[in-house]
């Protein structure tokens, strides 16, 4: 059979207190070196430069029922930065675990603050 590797057990370090009385146990340096190694940084995605038209992103809600109230905010939002609201909205329908998507993008479209200095 072809089992994964493992790696060798941890050999503790007795720690003894003033009394000479064992106190409990000590992770080794080098362990714990291995321990606190320094995560790989993420790999950076390039930033989607596509920009879907307004109809676009309003077939692509149409699944979900947006509200005139969401139809209004994102057409307002799309005018001022229609590249920021693209992205936006094509990041919460990317979202697998949004239960509603038109209100988490209408949610998100308020705080983009846009238009505000």
């Amino acid at each position: 059979m072809n089992e994964p590797p493992t790696l060798p057990p941890i050999v503790y370090e007795p720690v003894y207190d003033e009394h000479g009385v064992q106190a409990g146990w000590r992770v080794p340096d080098h362990e714990r070196a291995q321990w606190e190694a320094p995560r790989a940084p993420a790999p950076v995605r390039p930033v989607d430069t596509v920009t879907l038209s307004l109809e676009a992103l309003a077939d692509a809600l149409e699944p979900y029922f947006p509200s005139p109230a969401l139809t209004a905010r994102l057409a307002a939002c799309y005018e001022l930065d229609p590249a920021r609201v693209s992205r936006l909205t094509n990041w919460v329908l990317e979202q697998a675990d949004v239960h509603s998507p038109c209100g988490l993008l209408f949610k998100r479209l308020g705080e983009l603050r846009l238009g505000e200095t």
